[in-house]
């Protein structure tokens, strides 16, 4: 293990628990890189150095989300994901993540302010701050320059780079609070930006006609307002007179798109950057991602390598110690619940985020509650699932503070659609369904007479077209849906299985119905159902910018009005779904040379859901446009079939589709392919004119088919990459170049003075017009950092500002005509240069377009068919497309049809099929009803048993087919049975009967025979109840029963007088048990002594004696000194005994010996 801060935390035996931060270097330190940056390309982080190549990027960490913005405080690197998330991890370690919370915005760079300790980020051009430890943003103010980056130096000077240009600027917070003059506002939208700039150009190029504060323009003072005023402003904002926004430095680059990084290197005050941009070249686009190091101070800056990728979040360690703002604490400030409002339907889920704030407190954890669970419940994780509609609030409480929490308001709602489609039930048939989507399941319709792989509903005659599973013929069918039938069927001439249908609500009519599909990366453009054919858009190249390869599911939103390059098309909306989950919204037209597209991607979040792989070949997708303006989308993984509820989101930085489950069709069922979403709230039809300037054409081609391609895994996709790709003209001069094939004009301007002479400007004046008769504007192309254009019929005017003079010579415009067809007359195009830096040229150009017809060919030849006339084909001009002589009609040849009839079978019709021997085309008539099957009288072919049924197998006589009947089981024959075990008292017996036939056996109860009992009455006693004894002689039981009382005690006493030494008492004795008891006690007596007296004196050798007459009511008791004597009378033989002992402490005796021989101590009677 290697690291150099730990978290430790200790709980006493009363669990109060307390957190310490411990700073100790295990393991050998590792060396930090110079510089490290988030690969947006990679989707890790990046470590290189100021002269690292592409080639010698190396990831640092690796990372599971996408990072934007990123600074470094004090060693830890603070760092916000492209869903706006804030994470904090120390510099060393940077998989280590803590989360902190969100913070409600997304950044797009981010920079630590040393003057102030504040961390600062840019969201959606504005200044915000970012509180370090709750993530709560706060905005300081909108940046002048449109901008996606952010760095600060160690006095507070930001920095940034102006979005699309190579310029630096440089401001600090005084400067940008300080409120720019309102009277050059002229874009009325309450700032001074260089959206101001713009509105002053459109101004003087006729774009606009009015601006806010006309009377503040005119900055050369001439009465009027011309580019040159436009020019002057843009050099007082640069100069930052106006906004407190100065120019730092003005690099080489042109432009700049998409996330960049930048940082002020903190060990030696440079400004560091990795610019973005992308190029355009032969269809392919490649990235350029250069790394500057600037001198703001010297205004300075030195270019160094190209390192390709895609970089956010430049953070540069600082090589000196740094304080620790990182200390754990138990306090906690609040909860940031996130989202804090959703909407689920019902059987859906999302996931609430709960941050416990500070993100420094030692316990972040929390617990979960519905308020509402019979509308949604969440479980421990956060997870809130609807269950029916209604509202319901989720809190998540603090476990460190309960007193803390946070709430989200949960709305559940219910789909209010009924999809409808066709798919395969569990048993292998091809049926009709229908489902509506508040119901639990959904319900057959009917059966349909083909098999299917994607289908499609003709709304103009309310009929599908199916087509179906045969393989290397996947035949087309027209249905009645009330039926199931089919009502005629054609060959695929395409030869693809088209994975999913879509009719075509614009160029289809109620005669003649059109549809589309797609296959692999080819969409079919429309075209009749019943006679396909292969002419394709062909979507390679495009699928492969967003590193997918397939097209899975299309739909038609219907006719809309879309404008591209000036001009309008009436144009039908398809939406196009790949196996990435990206969605292609789709927008065809029709010219004089067929079908025509631009197109626009969108992303979804379906990719967390479904993987669209091929199963057998097929994707099995189906996508519809519901009644609601939704879509709606089946997707099959080779089990079942889900159905998604997809909801354009409009309002999001990236325009996207939301997909939301709604259902599946079961296990083993599918795949399922919809045609109609029915009900729910109208909407509005979309048939507005649409902008697509950043839409791609297309042109349809011949498709090649083949196997499908596999599934791409899917890279990270930045769907803000849609530049218009620029080129810049060698010729020097204004003049005219025809194309090759004399079809397109390209005109190539340059600024002149009032001589024709080329110069040098800043800003300018054209107009170009032209015989519109004869050409076609498609595109315009303008150099310079502002610039504006004026269209209408046969003219187009532009204006234009360059900060730093373009070249004499260079072209400042770019215009790109059409020859139209039939144009045989040579032209002319006039260009007026109004305008030129502070001078007002008047000069004019006019530029002969001139053709020649020397090169000729046949188009439109056509052989006649069976079905079409021919056509000999018309003489064009090769060069310039001019119709020189026009072709003749040849007649159809009608079909030659050959007759075969197929004889009917016990289960299938009969029929005859008419093939045209030349064409292929066939049709079937003369259908005869199936024969039926003629069944013999069938044969036992598993004979029933007792307990099972049997088999009657019955087989027709015509085909192999065979039906089974049932034959019922015999049933047991059961013998009389024997007795297995006898009945007793209490307990059943058993009887075990066995069946004659299987010998089975079965088992019935002999009841129970019941106690029989004998009576003895049982007398009570003094101490005992009487009773009434009851016994079983079968098995020994017995109960009670009949108590009587007990009778009780009879007593007699006997008197006994105490004595000299006993107590007297009563003795009281039952006479009838002999039971007895003492009582009346009566004290002893005691002895009636009289007075000693002596009767042996002492001598030398022996104690005297002295005696105590006896007792009148005892024995005679004497005593001697040291010697006790005592008589008692024997009761047995009426004599007296004497007993003598020493006295036990008897007084001194003398020296002598006791003449008879006994000793003191000796005992006599």
């Amino acid at each position: 293990m290697k690291g150099s801060k730990f978290l430790v935390q200790v709980t006493d035996y009363a669990m109060n628990t307390a957190t310490y931060k411990v700073e100790v270097q295990t393991g050998e330190q590792e060396e930090l890189p110079e510089m490290i940056a988030f690969d947006l390309d990679k989707g890790c982080w990046t470590s290189f150095t100021r002269d690292s190549f592409s080639s010698d990027l190396t990831s640092y960490a690796p990372s599971d989300l996408t990072f934007y913005a990123a600074t470094i405080v004090d060693h830890y690197v603070l760092a916000s994901t492209d869903e706006g998330d804030l994470y904090v991890m120390p510099e060393d370690e940077l998989t280590n993540l803590t989360r902190v919370a969100n913070l409600g915005t997304v950044l797009s760079d981010m920079a630590y302010n040393p003057a102030d300790g504040k961390i600062y980020g840019v969201a959606d051009g504005s200044l915000v701050t970012v509180d370090r430890f709750t993530a709560e943003v706060q905005a300081v103010g909108q940046i002048p320059v449109t901008t996606n980056t952010l760095a600060c130096s160690e006095d507070g000077t930001f920095y940034c780079n102006e979005y699309g240009t190579g310029k630096i600027w440089q401001f600090t917070l005084d400067s940008l609070k300080t409120e720019p003059p309102v009277k050059y506002d002229f874009d009325g939208d309450g700032t001074v930006s260089r959206g101001d700039v713009q509105a002053l150009l459109d101004y003087a190029t006729g774009v606009r006609t009015t601006v806010s504060h006309r009377e503040h323009a005119d900055f050369d003072g001439n009465g009027e307002i011309t580019t040159r005023d436009a020019y002057l402003f843009e050099t007082r904002l640069d100069a930052g007179d106006l906004t407190g926004v100065k120019l730092a430095v003005e690099t080489s680059l042109s432009t700049t798109q998409y996330l960049q990084a930048m940082e002020v290197n903190p060990n030696n005050g440079l400004l560091c950057w990795v610019s973005y941009a992308t190029m355009t070249y032969e269809g392919y686009t490649y990235g350029f991602a250069y790394y500057f190091e600037i001198d703001p101070e010297a205004g300075t800056y030195s270019l160094y390598n190209n390192l390709d990728h895609e970089m956010s979040c430049l953070i540069i360690p600082k090589q000196a110690a740094g304080s620790d703002w990182t200390t754990p604490t138990e306090e906690v400030s609040g909860i940031q619940i996130s989202p804090e409002t959703v909407t689920l339907l019902r059987g859906s889920s999302v996931t609430l985020s709960a941050a416990v704030l500070p993100w420094t407190v030692t316990d972040r954890s929390v617990t979960w509650s519905s308020a509402n669970p019979e509308v949604a419940t969440v479980d421990e994780n956060g997870v809130v699932t609807g269950v029916t509609p209604g509202t319901a609030v989720i809190t998540a409480t603090s476990v460190r503070n309960p007193n803390v929490s946070a709430s989200c308001t949960v709305t559940v709602e219910s789909v209010e659609i009924t999809l409808k489609g066709a798919l395969r039930d569990q048993e292998g048939n091809s049926v009709l369904f229908s489902w509506d989507m508040a119901q639990s399941t959904w319900t057959k319709e009917r059966a349909l007479d083909t098999s299917l792989i994607s289908v499609t509903r003709d709304t103009k005659n309310d009929k599908l077209y199916i087509m179906d599973g045969e393989s290397k013929a996947w035949n087309m069918h027209r249905v009645d849906p009330s039926t199931g039938k089919l009502e005629a069927s054609a060959a695929n001439a395409a030869g693809a299985p088209f994975w999913d249908l879509a009719y075509s609500q614009y160029f289809s009519t109620e005669e003649a119905p059109k549809i589309t599909g797609v296959y692999n990366s080819y969409f079919l453009t429309p075209k009749d159902p019943m006679n396909l054919d292969t002419v394709s858009f062909n979507l390679r190249d495009y699928l492969d910018i967003a590193s997918t390869n397939a097209l899975v599911a299309v739909t038609s939103l219907g006719y809309e009005r879309i404008e591209r390059y000036g001009a309008e098309y009436d144009a039908e909306h398809f939406v196009l779904l790949d196996n990435g989950g990206y969605i292609w919204n789709w927008w065809v037209y029709e010219d004089s040379e067929g079908y025509r597209n631009f197109m626009r991607l969108y992303a979804s979040n379906l990719a967390q859901y479904e993987s669209f792989d091929s199963h057998e070949g097929y994707r099995y997708c189906s996508l519809i446009t519901g009644e609601d303006g939704n879509l709606y989308l089946s997707a099959f993984n080779g089990e079942t079939s889900t159905f998604y509820q997809m909801i354009e989101v409009t309002d999001a930085e990236i325009p996207r589709y939301d997909a939301t489950p709604i259902g599946n069709v079961g296990s083993s069922t599918g795949p399922a392919a919809l045609y109609a979403a029915e009900g729910g709230a109208k909407a509005e039809a979309s048939h507005q004119i649409r902008d697509l300037t950043d839409a791609e054409p297309v042109e349809a081609a011949d498709a090649q088919v083949g196997e499908p391609a596999a599934a791409k895994p899917s890279a990270r996709f930045t769907m803000t990459r849609v530049a218009p790709t620029t080129g810049r003209a060698e010729e020097p001069m204004s003049g005219v170049i025809v194309g090759e094939e004399e079809r397109e004009v390209t005109v190539e301007v340059t600024a002149k003075d009032a001589q024709g002479s080329s110069l040098a400007a800043n800003n300018g004046l054209t107009m170009v017009t032209y015989d519109a008769s004869a050409l076609e504007l498609k595109d315009v192309r303008i150099s310079g950092d502002y610039t504006a254009r004026l269209t209408a019929a046969g003219a187009v005017t532009f204006g234009y500002i360059a900060a730093a003079a373009l070249e004499a010579g260079a072209p400042v415009a770019t215009l790109t005509f059409a020859v139209k067809e039939g144009n045989t007359q040579n032209t002319y195009i006039t260009v007026t240069h109004k305008e030129a830096n502070g001078e007002k040229p008047g000069y004019v150009e006019q530029l002969p377009v001139e053709f020649t017809h020397t090169h000729t060919e046949l188009r439109n030849e056509k052989v006649a068919t069976c079905t079409e006339p021919g056509y000999t084909g018309d003489t064009y001009c090769k060069d310039c497309g001019l119709l020189i002589r026009q072709g003749e009609l040849l007649p159809a040849l009608g079909h030659d049809y050959e007759a075969e009839v197929t004889a009917p079978t016990c289960t299938e019709q009969g029929y005859t099929t008419h093939t045209c021997s030349r064409c292929g085309d066939s049709y079937v008539d003369g259908y005869t009803e199936s024969l039926g099957h003629d069944w013999d009288g069938g044969s036992v072919t598993t004979p029933a048993t007792c307990e099972e049924d049997g088999v009657r197998t019955f087989a027709c006589n015509h085909c192999s087919e065979t039906r089974t009947e049932t034959i019922p089981a015999t049933g047991h024959t059961w013998d009389e049975g024997v007795v297995k075990q006898e009945a007793g008292c209490t307990e059943d017996g058993v009887m075990r009967y066995t069946c004659v036939s299987c010998h089975a056996t079965r088992e019935e109860n002999i009841t129970a025979t019941g106690h029989q009992y004998t009576k003895t009455v049982v007398d009570p006693t003094c101490t005992s109840s009487g009773y009434e004894q009851y016994l079983c002689f079968a098995c020994g039981y017995e109960y009670h029963d009949h108590f009587t009382a007990p009778l009780g005690h009879d007593y007699e006493a006997v008197l006994t007088e105490p004595t000299c030494t006993e107590q007297g008492y009563t003795t009281h004795t039952c006479s009838r048990c002999e039971d007895h008891y003492v009582d009346g006690y009566v004290e002893a007596l005691g002895h009636a002594w009289g007075e000693w007296t002596k009767e042996i004196a002492e001598d030398c050798f022996h104690p005297g004696v002295e005696v105590l007459p006896g007792c009148g009511r005892q024995p005679l008791v004497s005593r001697g000194r040291g010697l006790r004597i005592e008589t008692r009378h024997h009761e047995r033989n009426g004599r007296r005994s004497i007993s003598a002992q020493w006295d036990p402490d008897p007084g001194p005796a003398g020296d002598h010996s006791v003449p008879d021989g006994r000793g003191a101590g000796d005992r006599g009677r």
